[in-house]
């Protein structure tokens, strides 16, 4: 009996693996289609969300030149790779004979292996979003140890300047030396040399420039240092800071290290550079050498205790010669005797110092002749006051001073050069009120505008020499920007200039495009803006937002990485004119203006919506199946935007709105204001139903329209939402110069939206206008309206 029972229970145990539990699992798969079908396209939904997320934040990476991490590039593409596995599961899906009809029912074995592969697609979707979760998508990359020199001002080719760049180099070979020092007059190119030795051998695995300059800062020393070291001194105590630095600096194993315009002795341990015994030196410790420039030999050699001191002397004529010619590219062959004999008379002048003679050059560069004879006279007869020490030198940027247009731009210029290498413009602020340069102002901010105010005319490369410079604040002092590469003479800055500033907040206008650098707003991380692009603009109006930018619309300006990076960022922004564009945001994903909070738009002839929601878009163009797009046209555009203005767009309008655009998409939009637009139907009632908190709409001499609110698809909107009212807290109506307006309301309205906090209600010249109020909406929902005025609107007499 024993046996008889096991045999029976093997036998059934075999039989509920091998029959029953598949079979279990197949009837599943079969009764749960549908469930398994919704939800991996709700997967599929936040996966693709998860995505854009991540792309936002490679976007933003990419923007400030950070490389993106192999890993998130790696998950985009098993995104992209399943996404494409979906699609193709969708089409197979609508193809197949799953459904019911008159002549032919469901296959259940094709149901099943269908419900089976979304189940596992699901689940793989899972998975992958799961590892979506990145700290950061990119890493940071280390400045380059040295900027590169600019071709034209080097020492190639010139004997006398590359016989000292390489003794320096056979010098810091030598294992027995730490510490050399490079002295010389002012102007005769110690830097220039310096830079050329880090650039001209590759024994240092790191090569770090720092500059000292008269005004000792040891804290501007350290920052200099760990910036290239890619490390943050955010302490406040310089002790703290150097005990930081030290340690980081004692990793480098192989470096040089150049401390430039040494004017005093400077203590090591004070900035944090690991402390070196040049008289004990050995190969032990010889991870940091060391290199410095200074005017004053005996500083190097019996304070700062250099072991070997080079010294860099004039050039001889001929190389003064071969240098002027190369910066201010005179040719020979093809200038007049005359200008030959002016230019050596230049050169002759400058006593080969460097310095003078690039300055001399670069300021003749595709100048007249008479430019050149003015020039030369001014050397012939220079002031007496010396600027740096070196008569020469003083000559030459004398003449160059000279031509600052006012008292104010010499005081800013000299308060500059006096207080240091890089001056802050809280410096030259501090400076110039306790100087009293700025005249009648009543207070610290009026001395901050007029620091700006000051610069109307802006010399070539002045603003690029303040290397501290945060704000900058001009947009109604001066726009007369030098378009790189033009023939026209203009003796101004160019935009080019802040490309290297740590500029955070700037205030600009800029009246002509082609001033515009193709990535100049790339460049800069700005917190605070206030940028006007174009001529129209009038710097006027106060503004409640930080980011605001006002862009007049020409060529593919809105396309430039630049401008659209300040597009994304705007907080206030106004587009006015069209350059053919039909889609106001065309290429912007409305997910990306996260802070846009008011939209103005005027004179634009072409538009047909201000945004195309990004995913119609995506599924017209890449023909996703319409089940993907419906799951992703639910997104949310412009969250913040809270005001909308447009105006003098008087061809015929289709629509302001994509209709398939999010039910959230205007959730925050407060007024809505049209003028002289070509529209017929205004707002939908797709569209109304987004406006959550619209209190303010104001029509004015749109001569198109017909009808303001359309509820004419309100039966299609009951098949796809409840019948809950929808109530719109609009307090305040303007209709003003509608002369085909026949009515506010559409006739079809059947009281599922309600107006309870209507207060205002103004009508004026209307002609056509039948009726204000539909009876729906006059029975029960005006009892607390306060002002009612019509006039000129002859069919409601």
């Amino acid at each position: 009996m024993d046996i008889t029972c096991g045999t029976l229970s093997s036998f059934v145990d075999k039989f509920w693996d091998l029959v029953l539990d598949p079979t279990c699992e197949q009837f599943h798969h079969l009764s749960h289609y549908h469930r398994n079908i919704k939800q991996l396209n709700e997967r599929l939904v936040e996966l693709i969300d998860e995505r854009s997320s991540i792309k936002h934040q490679i976007d933003e990476a990419t923007n400030n030149a950070e490389p993106i991490e192999d890993k998130v590039l790696h998950w985009l593409r098993k995104v992209d790779g399943i996404s494409e596995q979906i699609q193709k599961f969708h089409e197979e899906e609508s193809q197949a004979k799953t459904g019911c009809s008159v002549t032919s029912c469901p296959n259940p074995w094709l149901r099943y292996k269908l419900s089976k592969r979304a189940k596992a697609m699901a689940q793989e979707v899972v998975e992958i979003c799961g590892k979506g979760n990145f700290n950061t998508v990119s890493y940071r990359v280390l400045p380059p140890s040295m900027p590169e020199l600019f071709n034209r001002e080097s020492n190639a080719g010139i004997g006398s300047r590359v016989q000292i760049v390489n003794q320096i180099i056979e010098e810091l070979r030598n294992p027995s030396v730490n510490m050399i020092g490079l002295c010389g007059l002012g102007g005769v190119g110690k830097t220039t040399i310096a830079k050329e030795v880090a650039k001209s051998q590759n024994m240092f695995e790191k090569v770090i420039l720092a500059i000292v300059s008269q005004e000792l800062n040891v804290e501007k020393i350290q920052g200099q240092i760990a910036v290239k070291l890619g490390m943050q001194l955010n302490e406040t105590f310089e002790e703290v800071r150097a005990c930081h630095l030290y340690e980081r600096l004692k990793q480098e194993k192989n470096m040089l290290l150049i401390l430039d315009d040494l004017w005093e002795e400077l203590d090591f341990g004070k900035v944090g550079i690991p402390f070196v015994d040049v008289e004990n030196y050995n190969k032990k410790n010889e991870g940091c050498k060391i290199l410095l420039t200074s005017r004053n030999e005996t500083l190097l050699s019996n304070r700062m205790k250099c072991q070997k001191i080079i010294k860099v002397g004039f050039l001889s004529e001929d190389e003064a010669w071969e240098l002027f010619k190369r910066i201010a590219e005179l040719s020979i062959d093809s200038s007049s005797p005359d200008l030959i004999s002016i230019a050596n008379a230049i050169v002759q002048k400058c006593r080969g110092l460097p310095l003078a003679i690039a300055t001399a050059a670069k300021e003749l560069l595709g100048k007249n002749p008479d430019d050149w004879k003015d020039y030369l006279a001014r050397l012939n007869n220079p002031l007496r006051r010396n600027i740096t020490g070196i008569r020469e030198v003083d000559t030459i940027l004398i003449s160059s001073y000279d031509r600052l247009s006012s008292s104010e731009n010499k005081h800013i210029f000299l308060l500059g050069a006096m207080l240091s290498h890089d001056p802050s413009i809280e410096d030259l602020l501090m400076h110039s009120v306790g100087l009293d340069f700025l005249k009648h102002t009543q207070n610290m901010e009026e001395a901050h505008n007029g620091i700006s105010a000051i610069l109307k005319v802006i010399p070539p490369k002045l603003l690029s020499c303040f290397k501290k410079l945060e704000v900058l604040h001009m947009g109604n002092s001066f726009n007369q920007w030098k378009i790189e590469e033009s023939s026209e003479a203009n003796e101004n800055a160019s935009l080019d200039e802040l490309k290297d500033l740590p500029i955070s907040s700037l205030d600009i206008h800029i009246p002509n495009v082609s001033m515009l650098p193709e990535t100049l707003f790339l460049d800069l991380n700005l917190k605070r803006y206030r940028i006007f692009i174009g001529e129209l603009w009038k710097w006027q109006g106060n503004h409640e937002t930080s980011k605001i930018l006002k862009l007049e619309l020409e060529g593919s300006i809105h396309l430039k990485p630049g401008v659209r990076k300040l597009i994304t960022g705007a907080e206030d922004l106004y587009l006015y004119g069209s350059s053919g564009l039909e889609n106001v945001l065309h290429g912007h994903d409305g997910r990306a203006f996260p802070h846009l909070r008011h939209f103005q738009i005027e004179s634009n002839d072409t538009i047909r919506y201000i945004v195309l929601n990004s995913a119609h878009l995506e599924a017209a163009t890449n023909n996703i199946s319409s089940k993907i797009s419906e799951l992703l046209f639910n997104k949310v555009l412009l969250p913040k935007l809270e005001r909308l203005e447009l105006s003098n767009s008087i061809n015929l309008i289709p629509t302001i709105w994509d209709d398939q655009l999010s039910h959230t998409s205007f959730s925050n939009l407060k007024t809505l204001i049209v003028k002289n637009c070509g529209f017929v139907k205004l707002v939908p009632l797709c569209v109304l139903r987004s406006l959550y908190k619209l209190e303010e709409l104001e029509v004015r001499n749109c001569h198109m329209l017909e009808m303001v609110l359309d509820f004419e698809d309100l039966n299609e909107y009951r098949e796809t939402v409840s019948l809950s009212i929808q109530v719109v807290p609009l307090k305040k109506l303007t209709l003003h110069g509608l002369p085909k307006l026949k009515n506010v309301w559409s006739n079809h309205y059947q009281g599922n939206v309600s107006f309870p906090c209507l207060r205002n209600v103004n009508v004026f010249r209307c002609e056509s206008l039948t009726s204000i109020f539909p009876a729906s909406i006059a029975k029960g929902m005006l009892c607390d309206l306060e002002e009612l005025r019509i006039d000129d609107c002859a069919l409601l007499a």
